[in-house]
């Protein structure tokens, strides 16, 4: 295999997101929401000191429904909008922008006000609905069918539809999932980083090594060769970032950090 699979640039991060919990104690949002910043802002610095392009800083929450206000539109947005304020506030003084999902719908009432909500407050407003299974393994259709109307209020009521970026519904989906909208995050799982790269540019350079050996190979043999191949080629990314994210010493609020392809802390 050539040398270029250690080329850092076909390797990107992603983004650098952490999974934190709020609670409906506005006060607190603030200093939750700085912390968890100074922590990404920290990991992503280390990562570009060592020669790693960093794409962006996002922050997940727990379900939105327990730290805002879903008793009706107004006080929804009421809180959103605070949200905003700090977010705001805190993307001042940093060069990468500060990202935000909600994170998950849980209820038919969640869902219902999602459509409004990203609406009006668009990319702040990343959410998910997860769909459960009952004990036969039969899919909640309840809620699917609510995800459903909410996808085609979502359709009619932003340009072009294009709020649907913003929400998506989630089978088999488990949480640190660093990438939006299917990020969600609970309570019980505490603080945590997470690392996501960006790895086709470097999986088609590794694949492009080993195209002259497919015809003198099985299909069954190239494929081996294939996997082999896009293994050792992430393998030379994955574990020098794990340590980097490792040895970064974080602000603890209390906090930890995981690449998808992720690596991941807790703090």
């Amino acid at each position: 295999m050539l040398s270029k699979i250690y080329d850092k640039s076909l390797c990107k991060v992603r983004t650098v997101t952490a999974f934190i919990c709020l609670s409906d104690d506005k006060n607190d949002w603030e200093n939750i929401l700085n912390v968890a910043k100074l922590n990404c802002q920290k990991v992503a610095n280390q990562l570009m000191e060592h020669g790693y392009i960093v794409q962006s800083l996002r922050l997940v929450t727990n379900p939105f429904g327990e730290y805002i206000n879903t008793d009706n539109f107004d006080f929804a947005k009421q809180d959103l909008s605070d949200l905003t304020n700090i977010l705001n506030k805190l993307n001042q003084d940093n060069p990468l922008r500060l990202r935000f999902a909600i994170g998950e719908a849980k209820t038919a009432k969640e869902i219902a006000l999602l459509p409004e909500l990203i609406k009006d407050y668009g990319d702040l407003c990343n959410a998910c609905v997860n769909i459960d299974v009952d004990e036969h393994g039969f899919l909640d259709n309840e809620k699917i069918m609510n995800s459903v109307h909410a996808i085609n209020h979502i359709a009619n009521i932003t340009p072009n539809g294009q709020g649907n970026f913003n929400f998506t519904v989630n089978f088999n989906c488990n949480s640190f999932i660093p990438y939006f909208p299917a990020s969600y995050h609970r309570n019980e799982l505490g603080n945590v980083l997470v690392v996501g790269l960006e790895t086709p540019d470097l999986l088609v350079s590794a694949l492009n090594d080993i195209q002259h050996e497919k015809s003198q190979l099985s299909h069954a043999d190239f494929m081996q060769l294939a996997y082999q191949t896009m293994h050792q080629a992430l393998s030379q990314h994955i574990l020098p970032i794990n340590n980097i994210v490792n040895n970064t010493t974080l602000t603890d609020n209390r906090l930890p950090a995981k690449p998808k392809n992720k690596e991941n802390r807790s703090w």
